[in-house]
């Protein structure tokens, strides 16, 4: 799930009852080990990314279903990742 504002969409979900993480970020893009939910292996520092990049912080959910869910802050799309029309 892609949000323009990591903190504005977890509150909402929140409201919502929807458990969700705290904000977080990965460790210098180090990998150690299994990791609660959704990246595998990576080391989550908490918070958002300190210079809120794109496509660096985030917050996760297991809704009912068992099914996970990983929201992601994206500020900039990279290029090419952006619809023309």
């Amino acid at each position: 799930m892609i949000v323009s504002d990591i903190e504005a969409g977890r509150k909402e979900l929140l409201g919502h009852g929807v458990e969700v993480s705290e904000v977080f970020h990965g460790g210098n893009n180090v990998y150690a080990g299994p990791d609660e939910p959704y990246l595998f292996g990576r080391i989550r520092v908490s918070g958002p990314d300190p210079e809120h990049r794109s496509y660096r912080s985030f917050a996760s959910s297991v809704i009912r279903t068992a099914n996970g869910w990983l929201m992601q802050e994206v500020t900039t799309r990279l290029a090419g990742r952006i619809d023309s029309g």
